[in-house]
This record gives structure tokens, C-alpha cells and sequence, in this order.
């Protein structure tokens, strides 16, 4: 948007020079197209607050958890999560993208950490694998909740880890590849959907990270799976890096992911084969 707008600006300057718009309709016309948004360092910081605090709650309560008894444990965490998601929804509902998002953020963080500290308070065994990802699957419906790009960024954060926490090499005989290998692409058609240069990043890097998780499914095939791999990301790298005007920011993001995992697979699978 902010580039269009300065392009804009530029072809307007031309077409009054050359009389070909009125110097009176440049003001109108820019606006009509709006104004980008730009993040200043006070809005930056306000935010990295906000992620530290959820942060900080979260070891608060797991410094004192000894001390805390159990049902106080279990409403502690429940009110802390519904806080902060009912405190986006107040934000979303008054025309605050940025406050929505950053809560959103942080009920998932809390959420993570709940299905941990529940475990413990109920004496539960619990597969790190399974709250990691169960972790993510909330991430991700808070994300469609509150149509937010950063809680479904965070939501294949924690896929990706709950994907990785277990390999082939640690006996998981699992004949299907993680499930980042399916949410990274679909979270890249929804950063450039939505502009989002944050879900950009997470989902370009997982759609790099996705291709250890066909290690478990082609076994043995491991430098075939990487150079399918790299010539994969290469098309799609090429592809994103020839879409038309209006998603510069996220597709920019995802061709230089996708050009990195490209080269790194095509070099790793150079040294596994002959």
C-alpha cells in the first residue's frame, strides 16, 4: 500500500506536468487511495510490551507454582487466558487492529502454557509433541476468530516445533509428513491475502523447515527429497516474485524465504547424493 502510494504520487506529479490531470484533483485522489499505516518506534515497543508481559505472567506463576494451590493454579491460568482474548475482542470491536492482534498473541502464549501447567496441576502425563501442536491448533482457531495474521503465525510456530519434536531418527514411524508441510502454504496464500508481512515470514520459513518432516516419509531418499525440495521453493520463489502490484511486502518476504531454502536444499542434497 505505502509503495503503491508513493508511486502514485510520482505518476501524479508527471500527469500534472504534462496537463494531462489537474493540479486541483491531486489531493482528492490521494485521498481516495489512503494512507498506510507505519509502525513507529513508540507503537514497536508497545508492542514487544505487551508479548513480554504475557511472557513474564506465564513465569510469574510457573516461579511461585509450588506455593499456589491447585485450583487456584487452574483459575489463575483460565482467567489469565480469557483476559486476554476477551481483551482483543474489546480492542477488535473499536477499531483496534494492532491492540487485537498483540492480545490475541498473547492468550496464545498463555494457552501454550496452560496446557502444560494443567498436566501438572491434574498429574497428567502429556506428549510434548501433542501439546505442542495442540498449542498451535489453538493458536490457529483464535487466529480465524479474531482474523488475526500475527495468532496464526504464532499457531504454525508451535506446529512447527510439535513437527520437529519428534523425527524418523528418534523412532517416530509416522508415515505421513508434519503437519507444517500442510499450513505453511496455506498461511502464505493468507499473508499475501491479508498483506501480512509477519505471517510471511513465519509461513516462508516453515514451508523451508516442512521438507525434514518427508524425511520420515521417504526414507533412505533423503537427498531426492531435498532436490525435489529446493526445485519446488525455486518455482514458487519465481512465481511470487513475478505477482502483480499489491503484494509487494508479503510476496517479497516469501520470494527471499523461498529462494534461501531453495539453494540451502539444492547444496544439501549435492553433498547426501553422488
Amino acid at each position: 500500500m505505502a509503495r503503491y502510494r508513493e508511486r502514485l504520487e510520482r505518476d501524479l506529479d508527471g500527469w500534472i506536468a504534462g496537463s494531462l490531470v489537474p493540479a486541483e484533483s491531486r489531493a482528492a485522489i490521494l485521498a481516495s487511495v489512503g494512507e498506510a499505516r507505519r509502525l513507529d518506534a513508540s507503537t514497536v515497543l508497545a508492542v514487544v510490551g505487551a508479548l513480554l508481559g504475557g511472557v513474564a505472567v506465564i513465569a510469574l506463576v510457573a516461579a511461585n507454582w509450588s506455593d499456589i494451590p491447585r485450583v487456584a493454579r487452574f483459575a489463575l491460568i483460565l482467567t489469565a487466558f480469557l483476559s486476554a482474548a476477551g481483551a482483543a475482542a474489546w480492542a477488535h470491536g473499536r477499531g483496534r487492529p494492532l491492540a487485537s492482534q498483540t492480545l490475541l498473541c498473547v492468550a496464545a502464549l498463555v494457552f501454550a502454557a496452560a496446557i502444560g501447567l494443567t498436566g501438572q496441576i491434574f498429574d497428567i502425563a502429556g506428549d510434548p509433541q501433542a501439546a505442542l501442536r495442540g498449542a498451535g491448533l489453538a493458536a490457529l482457531l483464535l487466529a480465524l476468530a479474531g482474523r488475526s495474521p500475527w495468532a496464526a503465525a504464532v499457531g504454525m510456530v508451535f506446529l512447527g516445533l510439535g513437527d520437529l519434536a519428534r523425527t524418523r531418527f528418534l523412532d517416530d514411524t509416522s508415515a505421513w509428513p508434519g503437519w507444517i508441510a500442510v499450513v505453511a502454504p496455506i498461511g502464505a496464500g493468507i499473508a499475501l491475502w491479508r498483506a501480512s508481512k509477519v505471517l510471511a515470514h513465519v509461513a516462508g520459513l516453515g514451508c523451508v523447515v516442512a521438507v525434514l518432516t518427508f524425511d520420515r516419509v521417504f526414507a533412505g531418499q533423503a537427498d531426492v527429497v531435498f532436490l525435489v525440495a529446493a526445485m519446488v521453493l525455486g518455482a514458487a520463489a519465481l512465481v511470487a516474485r513475478t505477482l502483480p502490484a499489491g503484494h509487494e511486502g508479503p510476496a517479497g518476504v516469501l520470494c527471499g524465504w523461498w529462494a534461501a531454502g531453495a539453494r540451502l536444499w539444492f547444496g544439501v542434497s549435492g553433498g547426501l547424493g553422488d
